[in-house]
C-alpha cells in the first residue's frame, strides 16, 4: 500500500533558512508531488539547490517503507498458516476448557476454613440463640485466638457461679460473649453446698425475772 504522506524532518528547518517563503512553499510543494508520482516538478529558484537532498531522503524513506511492509506481510502469512494447520487442534482445545469451566461450576465452594470449629463452638455454647450474629463474631474472635482457647474458656464458665445461678439466666448472648472477650473473664467458683458457713453470734439483751436475776433474752 503506497503511503499518502512524507516525513518531513526538523533538520529541513536548517537547509530551508535561506529560502524565502515563496521558495519554501515551491519547495514543499515539489516535495509532495515527487513523493506521490515520482516525478520531480521544474524549478527556477533558490530551492532547486535544496530539493535533490529533500528528493534523496523520501526515496530512503520510501525504500524503507517498502521492506517493512513486505516483512510485515510475510510475518501474517506465517501466522495465518500456523492458525489454520491448528485449527482443529485450536478448536478442541478450547471445548476441553469449556468441559473444565462447566465442571468447576458443578463442584460446591469450599466452607470457610473456621466453618467446622464455629459449628464445635456452638455445640459446646450453653446459650442458642442469635446464630448468624454469633457466627460473624466468631469470625473475628477466632483471629485474635484460638479454638481451644474459647472452649476451654466456656467449660470453666460453666461451673461458675454467674452461669449457674437463676437456671443461666445471666448467660450472655454467645454474640456479645465473643464481641466482649469474655472468654478472659475471672469465674468465680460456685459454693460448696457443703461448705460451713461463718459463725454469726446471735443478738440477746438482758432482763431480771421475777427474782430480781439477770436473764439472757435472745431477739430472735
Amino acid at each position: 500500500m503506497a503511503r499518502e504522506y512524507f516525513p518531513a524532518y526538523h533538520s529541513y528547518l536548517e537547509a530551508m533558512e535561506e529560502l524565502t517563503d515563496d521558495e519554501r512553499g515551491r519547495l514543499f510543494t515539489a516535495c509532495l508531488l515527487y513523493s506521490k508520482t515520482g516525478e520531480a516538478p521544474p524549478l527556477n529558484g533558490n530551492e532547486r539547490f535544496v530539493f535533490p537532498s529533500f528528493r534523496a531522503q523520501i526515496d530512503r524513506d520510501k525504500k524503507n517503507y517498502s521492506e517493512f511492509s513486505v516483512s510485515q506481510s510475510e510475518k501474517a502469512k506465517k501466522r495465518w498458516h500456523a492458525a489454520a494447520c491448528s485449527g482443529i487442534t485450536g478448536i478442541a482445545e478450547h471445548a476441553k476448557e469449556k468441559e473444565k469451566e462447566k465442571e468447576k461450576e458443578k463442584i460446591p465452594p469450599k466452607a470457610p476454613p473456621w466453618g467446622d470449629a464455629f459449628d464445635r463452638f456452638w455445640s459446646e455454647y450453653p446459650k442458642k440463640v442469635g446464630k448468624i450474629a454469633a457466627k460473624k463474631a466468631f469470625e473475628r474472635a477466632i483471629r485474635k485466638t484460638t479454638l481451644d482457647t474459647l472452649l476451654t474458656a466456656i467449660r470453666r464458665q460453666k461451673c461458675g457461679s454467674q452461669w449457674s445461678k437463676d437456671n443461666g439466666q445471666y448467660i450472655p448472648n454467645p454474640a456479645t460473649w465473643l464481641n466482649q472477650g469474655r472468654w478472659e473473664d475471672e469465674v468465680e467458683p460456685i459454693e460448696s453446698a457443703h461448705e460451713q458457713k461463718p459463725y454469726s453470734p446471735r443478738a440477746y439483751h438482758l432482763e431480771r425475772d421475777d427474782d430480781g436475776q439477770e436473764v439472757v433474752v435472745y431477739d430472735d
